[in-house]
């Protein structure tokens, strides 16, 4: 493409900006906190509490046995907070959720299917995380045999 004159040019340069950034997933910026779920000798469950804002999401990691049951509730501002679960070795980008709090709500348990190292993911949908909602939650963990 040959451009004459320097009004063009810049148009040119803008369009080019404006389809990198349309193009760029917002996730690439996106702060990922991850923290690893330990519970305490002799529990069987646990309470996180956090803040995330925008794109931003909060990660924790959980072992556990095949066969357990997890259980979750979740109490957020404006109930924005969504919960999934990946089994070990997925990720979250990179894999489906074992569970989807986008389909569950902001109540329900699996029955892990293997064991190992599980991630859970806390997010908000896309519509309020473009809009930067500040998202505080506390999510009820148990584990039950």
């Amino acid at each position: 493409i040959i451009i004459r004159n320097n009004k063009m040019k810049n148009v040119f340069k803008a369009a080019i900006l404006v389809t990198f950034v349309a193009l760029s997933s917002t996730s690439v910026f996106a702060k990922i906190i991850e923290n690893p779920i330990v519970f305490k000798k002799g529990s069987y469950g646990t309470n996180l509490k956090g803040t995330f804002k925008g794109d931003d999401e909060a990660r924790y990691t959980l072992h556990a046995k095949a066969g357990q049951q997890l259980k979750f509730k979740i109490k957020s501002t404006k109930n924005l907070a969504y919960l999934n679960i990946y089994a070990p070795e997925d990720k979250p980008g990179s894999a489906e959720a074992i569970l989807k709090g986008a389909i569950v709500g902001s109540t329900g348990e699996i029955t892990l299917p293997e064991t190992g190292q599980y991630t859970l993911q806390l997010y908000q949908m896309r519509n309020t995380a473009r809009r930067g909602e500040i998202v505080n939650f506390d999510i009820e963990l148990k584990i039950i045999n």
